[in-house]
């Protein structure tokens, strides 16, 4: 239903594809939507927004699972709403009211505690595999339980892996009461015309027919199986060429520091506009605290490493001192003596990085469900460069300092009082 105001009928301009078509037409309670980049899932979900939003009072949310992917919502909804449907905007709350006493909030998943309590309408979920299962199961699920709220859901993502929103998006291809998801085989590769072996998935990007021909061939540039996941929409169990058991290494939770505990820090610096990473592992192997952040000084940088160093029983902390990690590491040497120094070299990468894929394989190195660090490690690759070498490396456009950040507490870990492998150790 539209909006109205006036007896007048607010319509978007908006003709949806096949695929739309067949979501925006359900009437189930939960909607899973599993598509490639570049399919149109926000357009799709912008529109889905609106058509809530008609009816009055209804309370709707945009979950995304970060910060920046929720901007990107808040973006596009209001940049293809009509003016004459909103009656106030609230940007601070992140929130928008319509004529009709409707109301649509942005809300990102990884501020959980900001999620807690309020029935829903209608709750989104836009990129739903990189969102945690526990808030999803914690946290967003009981607030469709209001008896005075409908309690309805879609969630719309890329896939990655056999995680939560799998299992979510099976319940709808399996006929599950109150669910409902698409997907269609993928037996070759468009353009090339390479078959495959067909693995579960959703709508591949080309099934939109404004998918661009430029895109796909760019796309295909990528690794093959990363292109399955990403553009063809496909779930692989394990995507990445160098970690086997992503998934399988999937336990536990995070934890507070234990006195007595030995614990061991790695952590990447962010270069521009990459993320600076800190992982801590207790002697076990488990990743117990995971830090992530951007654009802020070297200062306020060293002193949050130390804060977590001395929080977690002065552990030692190996950093990357690549490029710009050298005057950093001068800088924390002289406030906090128990750390390492590493210039990450072809062979001192190649020798993090198959130490943690070994511990991974064996069990020796776990982790609880952090979206970023998942998705990094099925994602990281390895090639043969011209010369015959062997490179790591995340695909082009794809991160690695979660992969770098953890390679380096791994290290901390499996070598500990050992010299097993030789590293190019900054001299001091």
């Amino acid at each position: 239903m539209s909006l109205a105001q006036k007896k007048k009928i607010i319509q978007l301009p908006y003709n949806p594809t096949p695929g739309q078509t067949l979501f925006h037409k359900s009437k189930a309670r939960f909607r899973i939507m599993c598509t490639g980049r570049k399919w149109g899932k926000t357009t799709m979900l912008v529109n889905e927004a609106f058509r809530w939003l008609g009816r009055p009072n209804s309370i709707v949310w945009w979950v995304a699972p970060y910060y920046n992917l929720a901007q990107l919502g808040w973006r596009r909804f209001t940049q293809a709403i009509p003016p004459m449907a909103i009656k106030q905007v609230f940007k601070k709350e992140q929130m928008i009211e319509m004529i009709n006493g409707s109301t649509l909030w942005f809300k990102s998943a990884d501020s959980p505690d900001a999620l807690v309590g309020e029935g829903v309408d209608f709750l989104i979920l836009d990129e739903a595999a990189r969102i945690r299962e526990v808030v999803w199961q914690e946290t967003l699920r009981p607030n469709l339980s209001d008896p005075g709220r409908l309690g309805h859901a879609c969630m719309a993502s890329t896939p990655m892996g056999h995680n939560w929103f799998y299992r979510e998006w099976l319940k709808g291809v399996t006929k599950v009461p109150e669910y409902e998801s698409w997907g269609v085989p993928v037996v070759e590769i468009p353009t090339t015309h390479e078959r495959i072996t067909d693995v579960r998935g959703g709508f591949p990007s080309w099934s939109n027919p404004h998918f661009k021909l430029a895109e796909l061939q760019s796309a295909l540039k990528l690794p093959q199986r990363v292109f399955l996941q990403e553009y063809a929409a496909r779930f692989l169990e394990d995507l990445g060429a160098v970690f086997q058991g992503v998934t399988t290494a999937i336990k536990g939770q995070l934890e507070a520091p234990i006195k007595g505990e030995e614990y061991y820090i790695g952590a990447d610096l962010g270069k521009v506009d990459d993320y600076t990473v800190v992982i801590v592992c207790n002697s076990a192997g488990h990743v117990v605290s995971f830090d992530r952040w951007r654009k802020h000084s070297w200062s306020k940088q060293v002193d949050e490493i130390i804060r977590i160093a001395h929080e977690y029983n002065d552990a030692p902390v190996n950093i990357d001192a690549t490029g710009l990690g050298d005057p950093v590491y001068d800088f924390m040497r002289l406030k906090y003596q128990n750390v390492n120094a590493i210039k990450l070299s072809a062979q001192t990468k190649r020798e993090l990085i198959e130490n943690m894929a070994l511990s991974i394989q064996t069990g020796a190195f776990t982790y609880p469900e952090i979206p970023e660090l998942i998705e990094e490690l099925a994602l990281f690759g390895v090639e043969q460069t011209a010369s015959g070498n062997v490179r790591y490396e995340a695909p082009e456009g794809f991160h690695d300092d979660c992969v770098i950040s953890a390679a380096l507490a791994c290290w901390g870990v499996t070598n500990v009082g050992l010299t097993k492998i030789s590293m190019e150790w900054v001299d001091l």
